[in-house]
């Protein structure tokens, strides 16, 4: 009850706010140049006749424009029926001119208002209908519109709170059957229809049904003026009116009967009296006959009940096939995304154990090519120690004791190269041995995912089974 309480409060100022700005917009008004002009009426209610027009005229800062010269011609749109502008007349206040106009049917006009003032000319139209109330707010009808729209929401609100405080549930497949979806969608395509037609297809200058229905043409007869009908004076016979009695016979007799057999309780008509077609002229008394009546009526009413329940369960069951089949074409998608996945993990696994084989090789050869290397720098370090012992003795030259150092520092360098490459060689055999342990985890837990998959969609199949068993009922039940 708090929470309805809160919301009914923010409703109220929500539409506080809402009226506030709408009922403070202005009566009639139009400008053109440095002019402003409002309009009232008098009598208020625009009428089908004559009223007087009051005109306000201002320059932009609102001040009364006085001096001035207003001409005002009021009149139907596209519809020329022989009506002259007429001379708007100071009414002794400042910026205040009153000027006559006739509305001869009822329907939308046109004021047409030509201001000769110390700021220039300029020409401003307003449009006004028969039946408006020119010293109402537009903003009121609106107002009202936005009332019963916010009423509409919160009793909308109510309801649904009602609902769940005693745990009922709106059956959407119900409110949005297809027999709902397209009656609203006709009813929407005709209403649209009429609008079209009614504002593109007529003539210019034509009324509306609406209009046409409320017209009422009224020519107001000029002032000390009254209609005279005009006759010219001829010589001529008398004719002399004879009336002489008689007797209506009918045409055709016809006796009327009675399906059923009562007392006759009401007959008001005699003989010669004049009846039309449809119409009651006598009753009976059936009170022996009201219980079989209504027992046939209740009989009636609980088929037709139990006819919509078994329709409405039948749409039901609709929507279910429609939803298991839909689970079912998911999860069968679900299930060949899983096949794949675990297809994908498979070729991980052997393209992962394939780069081990390739490492586990590429270690082997840098192994080898190391040790050979080894071998060689022994030869050059035993040859590099002969050498300077021969050198020592003067046996050989210094040329040749460098030339044996430098081979003998490249076969070091090049050992150290071949180990540097058995460790990358190493460290590339772990690498793909890690991507081989990780692919076949990948792999499982495809495998894992797969079997579930299948499993969800061996539960979908059935599922969707007995939905169509569940369908097949409801239609046997709506036949019978």
């Amino acid at each position: 009850m708090a929470v309805l309480k809160t919301f009914i409060g923010r409703l109220a100022a929500a539409t506080a706010l809402l009226l506030l700005p709408m009922c403070s917009l202005a009566r009639l008004e139009g400008a053109s140049g440095d002019y402003r002009v409002r309009l009232r009426t008098d009598p208020p209610v625009v009428p089908i006749g004559r009223a007087q027009l009051t005109l306000e005229l201002a320059d932009r800062e609102n001040a009364p424009v006085a001096d001035a010269r207003v001409r005002v011609l009021v009149r139907m749109p596209n519809m020329n029926m022989g009506e002259k502008e007429t001379s708007a007349e100071p009414s002794g206040k400042p910026g205040v001119y009153l000027a006559p106009a006739s509305f001869m049917m009822a329907g939308a006009y046109e004021a047409s208002i030509t201001i000769d003032g110390p700021k220039g000319r300029a020409q401003i139209r307003i449009p006004i209908h028969t039946g408006q109330d020119t010293s109402a707010r537009p903003g009121a009808r609106r107002a009202a519109q936005v009332l019963a729209i916010l009423a509409a929401l919160a009793l909308t609100v109510v309801t649904l709170w009602r609902m769940r405080l005693t745990n009922q549930k709106i059956r959407w497949s119900l409110l949005l059957s297809r027999g709902t979806l397209a009656g609203v969608a006709l009813l929407f395509a005709v209403g649209g229809f009429v609008t079209y037609a009614v504002q593109n297809w007529r003539r210019p200058g034509a009324m509306t049904p609406i209009e046409a229905q409320a017209m009422e043409m009224h020519t107001p007869p000029p002032p000390g003026h009254a209609f005279v009908t005009l006759a010219t004076v001829e010589k001529g016979p008398m004719v002399a009116s004879v009336t002489y009695s008689g007797q209506s016979v009918p045409y055709n007799e016809q006796v009327i009967t009675s399906r059923t057999e009562g007392w006759l309780l009401w007959m008001p008509f005699y003989p010669g009296d004049t009846v039309r077609q449809g119409q009651v002229v006598a009753r009976l008394d059936t009170s022996s006959l009201d219980p079989r009546v209504a027992g046939t009526r209740a009989a009636e009413r609980m088929a037709r009940a139990e006819a919509e329940t078994a329709r409405n369960d039948s749409k039901a069951a609709e929507a279910d096939v429609r939803k298991a089949s839909s689970a079912a074409d998911a999860r069968r998608s679900a299930l060949e995304a899983q096949q794949a996945e675990a297809e994908a993990s498979r070729l991980a696994i052997e393209e992962a154990e394939a780069a081990r084989t390739a490492a586990s090789q590429r270690t082997a050869q840098a192994r080898a090519t190391m040790e050979s290397l080894r071998a060689a720098l022994d030869f050059r370090r035993t040859q590099l120690a002969r050498t300077r012992e021969l050198h020592a003795r003067g046996a050989v030259s210094t040329e040749e004791l460098q030339r044996e150092e430098s081979e003998a520092a490249a076969s070091e360098a090049a050992v150290k190269d071949a180990a540097a490459r058995v460790s990358e060689a190493l460290a590339g055999e772990r690498s793909a041995e890690v991507s081989v342990q990780r692919a076949k985890s990948l792999h499982a837990v495809a495998i894992r995912r797969r079997e579930q998959a299948m499993a969800e969609q061996r539960m979908s199949e059935q599922e969707l089974q007995a939905a169509r068993a569940a369908l097949n009922a409801s239609h046997a039940r709506t036949q019978a």
